[in-house]
């Protein structure tokens, strides 16, 4: 009898502790249209309660996808300069909304796009009255969270307590840059390391942020989206203890100094997004479109002048040859040779005649090309030489450059050397964007922030560099030792988040020769996408490749319709496909020191058959035509390959 009360007492105990628990009105769930992402969130109890936190009043939350676990119990909160929202809080109210929208992204992996999520709103008050609400998306793939303060006047936030503790696993993530005269400008190595080590750097980890996580079963990237000009970009903290990675500002030295860390804003206002992307296989983390999902939409519409495309460019295989105009022009002939619709003239051909110029453009423009222009974005917030600079720095002087660029028939810039994500900065790129579409230019940056959604906002924008890429063959000894992986790493981590202006398809050597193959640079312009794709090689590099590789070029897309995963790992190998219309193109690239053998099925992508362009050797290509069906592709030690699906 004794045992049967016991056991009694027990069941009843636990039933209470169930009934507490579902009707904690502290405690509250958001799930995805599809029921499998599942966000909690529970504001922390008195000392007779039981949350995970200890202090009385402080919001957490946690991320579940099926039965897994993917973010563990983490912090949620905003400390403004005359008030805090991180801790005794006391719940108010909340709503739900059913976000569903669709929406054509003219530069991206996908075009047409549904977004579809369940929104929860929570808002509460702090010790003083004041309010904050804190706004949970659940999609299908992943989450967004962000903060709201509303009322008027103005605030000073000075921190976020915004945190995600990853469980235990592999993180691909990105040490951030110091500040230096370069830096930060996000272009350190994508690196493996456990969940919870610390960054070799002081500045902290960069978003995006990739994680293995759950012995192999789930993939978590962290990045923003939805920033502007009210708001600086954010990061994560160097140190992770026990995998708790947590949200951090720039460095006052960022952007040599100028600007302030903490931002001022004003009332009413909404923070930018921090994204969560989730998913089983690393597949569906390469898929994901929640980062323009999360994004505003158009400031404006997509004018007829915003035209993605390819573009020759000189600098990489001749540095000096911005100020020289007549070399530059045998780049203008390759890209009426190859069909591209763009050429770059690069920094420092400011220093040549006036007349050279307009000379320069205007064979371009009977030509049918498109000159794009480099910018020295500094200011003071840069002290590097190359130039123009001090043009775009000030408003009134930007609109008068671009005015003159518009009158000459230049298409667009590429704007360089930003160096900092501080609230003012972000702004910067704003108005930049803004006042660009006023005159039909054109944006590309460089030694910049990351993308946040921007190509669907700012549909100008067409592409971003933040990224190492393949300029570091001419000034980086340890480059090509480290290309062959970091290639692939970045398409499961910068790639996945935006445009990327890696400068790719070299098969000429600079100072330090390429370990990748042939295959492997011609299957970048497939993998990597960009609104503006510039091939960095010299002409004799692409006129005298064989007719089918240089027909491969003549036709690849920059922005595509549709994206299939079909194999890879972080560090190992990738393979993807892309369709543009009705047509498939696959490309897989690997960063394995040994061959790597991949089956693809091409009865999905190909109605009669499909053009392999793959490596007989490291330097020469294997062409051939292949049947509808199940095909091994093999890839030699950091190798790769294209087919063109019929």
């Amino acid at each position: 009898m004794r045992y049967f009360i016991l056991a009694c007492l027990f069941v009843l105990t636990a039933l209470l502790m169930m009934c507490s628990f579902i009707n904690n009105p502290n405690r509250w769930v958001v799930k995805s249209p599809d029921g499998q992402i599942v966000v909690t969130l529970e504001l922390a109890q008195d000392e007779q309660g039981e949350s995970t936190l200890s202090s009385q009043g402080r919001l957490q939350y946690q991320v579940s996808c099926g039965s897994q676990t993917v973010i563990k119990a983490s912090p949620l909160g905003l400390d403004c300069e005359d008030d805090s929202f991180s801790e005794n809080l006391i719940f108010l109210a909340k709503s739900r909304q059913k976000i569903n929208e669709k929406y054509t992204l003219h530069n991206g992996k996908k075009s047409d796009l549904t977004n579809n999520a369940s929104q929860l709103t929570l808002t509460f008050m702090n010790e003083k009255n004041a309010r904050c609400e804190v706004i949970v998306r659940a999609y299908n793939d992943g989450v967004g969270l962000k903060y709201a303060l509303p009322g008027e006047g103005e605030k000073v936030i000075t921190g976020e307590v915004t945190g995600f503790k990853i469980p235990a696993g592999t993180a691909f993530i990105m040490p951030y840059d110091n500040p230096g005269q370069w830096w930060p400008a996000y272009e350190n190595y994508y690196g493996q390391y456990e969940v919870g080590s610390s960054s070799p750097t002081e500045a902290g980890w960069a978003f995006p942020a990739l994680f293995r996580i759950n012995e192999g079963q789930n993939y978590v990237l962290l990045s923003e989206s939805g920033l502007n000009g009210s708001y600086c970009g954010t990061r994560l903290h160097q140190d992770a203890p026990d995998g708790l990675y947590k949200v951090r500002f720039p460095e006052e030295a960022d952007g040599e100094g100028v600007g302030a860390v903490t931002p001022v804003v004003s009332l009413p206002w909404e923070s930018s997004w921090k994204v969560i992307i989730v998913g089983d296989e690393p597949g569906d983390i390469v898929e994901s479109n929640l980062v323009t999902h999360l994004a505003d939409p158009p400031a404006f519409p997509v004018g007829d002048y915003i035209k993605p495309g390819r573009a020759a460019w000189s600098w990489w295989s001749d540095s000096d040859s911005p100020r020289n105009f007549a070399k530059q022009k045998t780049f203008i002939d390759l890209a009426v040779e190859m069909g591209w619709e763009y050429y770059l003239l690069d920094a420092n051909w400011n220093y040549e005649p006036m007349e050279d110029l307009l000379d320069f453009v205007n064979y371009a423009n009977e030509k049918g090309i498109g000159v794009l222009v480099w910018y020295n974005s500094g200011g003071p917030h840069n002290i590097v030489t190359e130039a123009p600079r001090d043009r775009l720095y000030e408003k009134e002087r930007r609109r008068q450059e671009f005015a003159w660029l518009q009158e000459i028939g230049v298409k667009g810039v590429k704007v360089d050397f930003w160096h900092s994500d501080k609230q003012a900065a972000i702004q910067y790129y704003i108005d930049l964007m803004k006042d660009a579409n006023d005159y039909n230019i054109l944006v590309n940056f460089h030694g910049c922030t990351i993308p946040r959604g921007w190509e669907r906002t700012y549909p100008n924008m067409l592409t971003l560099e933040s990224m190492r890429g393949a300029e570091s063959y001419k000034f980086a000894p340890e480059y090509p030792e480290k290309a062959v992986w970091h290639n692939v790493n970045l398409v499961f981590t910068r790639n996945v988040i935006g445009p990327m202006d890696y400068t790719p398809v070299t098969f000429t050597n600079m100072e330090y020769p390429h370990l990748t193959t042939v295959g492997h640079e011609l299957a970048l312009s497939v993998v990597f996408q960009s609104g503006i794709q510039h091939f960095a090689d010299q002409p004799a590099g692409y006129l005298t490749l064989p007719d089918a590789a240089k027909q491969f070029l003549k036709d690849v897309p920059t922005t595509w319709d549709e994206i299939k995963f079909i194999a890879g790992q972080p560090g190992e190998f990738v393979v993807l496909a892309r369709r543009k219309g009705d047509s498939w193109t696959i490309a897989g690239i690997s960063g394995l020191k040994e061959e790597k053998n991949v089956t693809i099925d091409l009865s999905q992508f190909a109605a009669n058959e499909a053009l392999l362009i793959g490596d007989a050797t490291k330097d020469s290509f294997d062409i051939r035509t292949l049947s509808v069906g199940a095909q091994d592709i093999k890839m030699l030690p950091y190798g790769g390959f294209v087919i063109r699906c019929e």
